[in-house]
């Protein structure tokens, strides 16, 4: 809003609830749609039919892999992070009847990337990924997941603790409590 208003800074403070300490790095994030197609009809045919929600399984363990493999990568902000890349997928929609095959589910996932990484390069590096995994499958060769960006494309990022904002907030922090601050990455 302020921003909009044409308010501009070369900071912002954000109360965001971390347990008075002070966030100096953070990943990446992005959200994508997938929608992922089958084969529908009568269950009583179901051998003879392409179930978009048994696609889907296999798409999602794409992502775990993915996951994985971004996270063996590791980057020296969070080093003491076991997992900081997380791959969520928070919506899933498919299917209409028990008794029929599903022709389409969409599932919607929000994933990570870390600071050295642009939204542009991790999308990039996303697409490869699955593009590749679906060429090495009959059916998502000739019916690849359709992405779509959307909502989140946030850039990740890491403050020096030496940087002056940050060390003015530190010092507002030990002047209030009068104990010296925390910082997180995450």
């Amino acid at each position: 809003a302020c921003i909009a208003r044409g308010y501009t800074g070369d900071a912002a403070l954000i109360p965001e609830p971390f347990d008075e300490r002070i966030l100096i790095g953070h990943v990446g994030v992005l959200w994508v749609r997938a929608v992922i197609r089958g084969y529908a009809g009568h269950a009583l045919g179901a051998s003879r039919m392409v179930n978009a929600i048994d696609k889907t399984v296999q798409y999602h363990g794409w992502l775990r892999c993915l996951e994985r493999e971004w996270n063996a990568r590791k980057h020296p902000a969070f080093a003491d992070h076991e997992h900081p890349l997380n791959f969520n997928p928070g919506v899933i929609q498919g299917g209409v009847w028990p008794s029929s095959v599903p022709s389409e589910v969409t599932l919607l996932t929000r994933f990570a990337f870390y600071p050295d990484t642009t939204p542009d390069e991790a999308k990039e590096q996303f697409l490869d990924f699955m593009r590749a995994r679906m060429q090495e499958d009959h059916w998502f060769r000739e019916h690849p997941i359709e992405f779509t960006w959307y909502g989140h494309h946030d850039h990740g990022y890491v403050i020096p603790k030496d940087d002056p904002f940050v060390q003015q907030v530190a010092r507002a922090h030990t002047d209030v409590t009068g104990r010296s601050p925390q910082y997180l990455v995450t």
